[in-house]
C-alpha cells in the first residue's frame, strides 16, 4: 500500500484550480479505489482535509468509507463542505464478502454521529448484488437507514449493480474461491465489464428507489454507470431527461453548505 504525504502540494494544486474556475462548483470524491478513512487514525489526513475544504467556496469533499473510523471528524470545523458517505450492504453480504468490515448497524451508528456533528451524509449501494432473498435483505437495510438518521441530512443515495472488468473474474475466483458474487449470471456489457442482465438491474433499481422514496421522497437517488435507456426504464420521468446528472448532484449538496 502506498500513502502519499505531500498534502501541501495537493492543497496548492486544488486551491489554484478552484481559484481559476470561480463560477463553477466541484464535488471532489475520494474512496473510489480504496477506503477514505481506513487509515485515518494513522495518517490524520481528515484533520487537514476537512478544514481545508471548509474554506473553499466552490467545492465539497466527499469521504467514502465502510468503517467506523470517524473520531477525527467529529470536532472539525467543516462548514458543511465535507460529506461523509457509507458503502452499505446487507449483513449477510458483509459477513461473507466484506470480511473484517464493520457490521451494518455499526456503520449506521457512525453515520448518525457524523450527522449529529453537522455533516451531510451519503449512502452508496454499489455494488448491489442479486441473490435469492435480496429483496428482503436490501429492504431491511433501507428501513434501518431511516431508523438511524434524518433523511433531511442525506445528500444522495447511489445505486450501482455489480459490475467489473472481465479479467477480474478469474482474480476473484483465485483469491476468494468462497465468494458467491461470481456465481451470478453475468454477461459482457458495452463497456466490456461483466454485468447482470439489464432486466435484473432494472428490477433491482426500481425496487430500491420505491423503498427509499416511500420513506424519504425528498432524497436524491441516482444510478451509477448506467445508460439513459436504463434510467428511462427505471424512472417514469427520468430526472436526467431535463437536467444533467452533475447538476442534479450539485443541487443536492451545495445549497446546504455554510
Amino acid at each position: 500500500m502506498r500513502v502519499y504525504v505531500n498534502l501541501e502540494d495537493l492543497f496548492n494544486e486544488v486551491e489554484t484550480f478552484l481559484a481559476t474556475h470561480p463560477q463553477q462548483v466541484f464535488r471532489i470524491g475520494t474512496g473510489e479505489l480504496t477506503d477514505s478513512l481506513t487509515l485515518d487514525h494513522i495518517t490524520q489526513y481528515s484533520r487537514q482535509l476537512v478544514p481545508f475544504f471548509a474554506h473553499q467556496t466552490n467545492a465539497i469533499l466527499e469521504l467514502k468509507t465502510k468503517t467506523t473510523n470517524i473520531d477525527n471528524l467529529l470536532d472539525l470545523p467543516h462548514r458543511g463542505r465535507t460529506m461523509v458517505s457509507w458503502s452499505l450492504n446487507p449483513n449477510r453480504l458483509i459477513e461473507t464478502e466484506e470480511k473484517k468490515a464493520p457490521a451494518l448497524e455499526e456503520r449506521l451508528a457512525a453515520a448518525r454521529k457524523c450527522q449529529e456533528a453537522g455533516y451531510l451524509l451519503g449512502f452508496h449501494f454499489d455494488p448491489l448484488i442479486y441473490y435469492d432473498g435480496w429483496e428482503s435483505d436490501y429492504h431491511d437495510v433501507v428501513e434501518q437507514i431511516f431508523d438511524m438518521v434524518n433523511p433531511d441530512g442525506i445528500g444522495w443515495i447511489s445505486l450501482g449493480a455489480l459490475r467489473y472488468p472481465a479479467h477480474v473474474d478469474e482474480i476473484i475466483r483465485r483469491r476468494h474461491p468462497e465468494s458467491c458474487i461470481v456465481l451470478g449470471e453475468l454477461i459482457p456489457g458495452k463497456d466490456g465489464k461483466l454485468r447482470y442482465f439489464r432486466p435484473i438491474r432494472e428490477e433491482m433499481f426500481r425496487q430500491m428507489i420505491s423503498w427509499i422514496h416511500a420513506l424519504a421522497p425528498q432524497v436524491t437517488v441516482y444510478l451509477c454507470m448506467e445508460s439513459p435507456e436504463v434510467w428511462q426504464k427505471v424512472y417514469p420521468d427520468p430526472p436526467i431527461a431535463s437536467c444533467p446528472l452533475s447538476k442534479i448532484l450539485d443541487r443536492a449538496v451545495f445549497p446546504r453548505a455554510r
